[in-house]
């Protein structure tokens, strides 16, 4: 059982479910090895309270199962022990393959194709991006007819608390983001929060320069700072399914409360589902 505080931010996030009739598409993006698939999963995990693999995840730093542009719908009622009432299906979490530390233009045009809805689910996006230094101008003609259903509501950009910041693809993401007829509202969550000491000067100063270079400072509401489940703290159960975990359902659920918030659809155009 979680925390009664965990338990009233997950009820304010099935009432923003609940409240969401139009589709929402967040783009999960970042280095490699920073953890989307398993942030998919206990995303899942902490609404649901039943773990399912549903986003392959790499093994640690470094490694990348993820090669592909790949859609999940969240929230399923099969993927939770209590379905979400009146919940309409509408919430898509695409995890994105690991972008390399590039700050180009030509990254940047990539990404905001993907943001457009120009690049469909299933597109081997770690090849594309790798040939966009050699070929940019044929990789950008395969991608350029937009579709309403692949449009992009929010990103999230994952960053690992123990490791150097991607200055470049911080960069990247945020100047895709912030393209005046686009204006993506961007989210930051870093992850392994786990993996370093308390009163770690190092990483309090990489976690506000981040927040500086992607324009979040003051916005909390934006920003999260948590571990994950499968990490080395967390426990089976002998169906070898993961325990809940009270501090990480906290966390993620008072993110996507902030995520899925319709306050955020100021400006954005949606398209007639």
């Amino acid at each position: 059982m979680g925390s009664a505080q965990s338990k009233a931010e997950e009820v304010a996030v099935r009432q923003n479910l609940k409240r969401n009739k139009r589709p929402l598409n967040i783009l999960i993006l970042g280095h490699t090895g920073a953890g989307k698939s398993t942030f998919i999963n206990s995303m899942q995990m902490a609404l649901g309270h039943k773990w399912c693999d549903m986003a392959r995840s790499g093994s640690g730093y470094g490694q990348n199962i993820t090669f592909l542009l790949t859609k999940y719908e969240m929230f399923l009622d099969e993927n939770n022990e209590t379905p979400v009432e009146g919940y309409a299906h509408k919430v898509c979490f695409w995890d994105c393959a690991g972008f390399t530390d590039h700050g180009d233009d030509v990254y940047v045009n990539f990404i905001g194709r993907v943001l457009e809805g120009c690049v469909p689910d299933g597109t081997n996006v770690l090849d594309a991006s790798n040939q966009l230094r050699d070929d940019a101008e044929r990789v950008l003609s395969q991608f350029s007819e937009r579709d309403p259903s692949r449009k992009f509501h929010r990103i999230v950009l994952l960053l690992e608390a123990d490791k150097p910041l991607p200055r470049n693809l911080m960069e990247a993401v945020r100047q895709a983001a912030e393209v005046r007829d686009r204006a993506i509202p961007l989210f930051l969550l870093i992850t392994k929060l786990d993996k370093i000491g308390t009163n770690n000067q190092a990483y309090e100063e990489r976690k506000q320069e981040a927040l500086q270079a992607l324009n979040l400072v003051g916005e909390n509401q934006k920003f999260c700072e948590t571990y994950l489940y499968c990490n080395a703290k967390c426990r089976r159960n002998h169906l070898q399914q993961f325990n809940p975990v009270a501090e990480i359902d906290k966390r993620l659920m008072a993110f996507c409360f902030n995520l899925t918030n319709s306050s955020y659809e100021q400006g954005t155009v949606y398209e007639n589902p």
